[in-house]
């Protein structure tokens, strides 16, 4: 397993249920530097594991169809078994409307959850926050 240099940020985002939880962004200088990793977020609390995709699910998530929701499905089940636990999710990005920023909403189903904050990884840390690297 090679160690990777993981950059980026933690977003804060608002679900539809009126709940705040965080998820990472990563950032790079080309896509190389983020293609395969992942992060998944607690929905128990203020806790994102960064990690990587295998090569089907990261295979599978590039499709941008139906495949892609199964390949984050995958990731999910995969980190949460591997790691012993169930309440990991994958957030992804959904769109920009306007000057707002969108993602999966980890606490309604086919809902979207607004970015309303972004912070430095060490500040979301130091705020009580868990940011774990795993595999990575």
């Amino acid at each position: 397993m090679r160690k990777r240099r993981v950059e980026g940020y933690v977003a804060w985002l608002l679900s539809e249920t009126g709940k705040r939880f965080p998820t990472f962004v990563f950032s790079g200088d080309t896509d190389m530097a983020t293609e395969g990793l992942g992060s998944l977020t607690s929905w128990k609390g203020n806790e994102i594991i960064l990690t990587e995709y295998s090569e089907e699910e990261w295979a599978l998530c590039c499709q941008m169809n139906a495949d892609f929701v199964k390949g984050s499905k995958m990731f999910e089940e995969r980190v949460n078994r591997e790691l012993g636990r169930d309440d990991l999710r994958d957030v992804w990005f959904i769109a920009k409307k306007g000057d707002g920023l969108f993602y999966r909403d980890i606490f309604s189903e086919k809902g979207e959850a607004r970015q309303t904050s972004r912070q430095k990884s060490a500040d979301f840390v130091k705020k009580g926050g868990i940011l774990t690297k795993y595999q990575i």
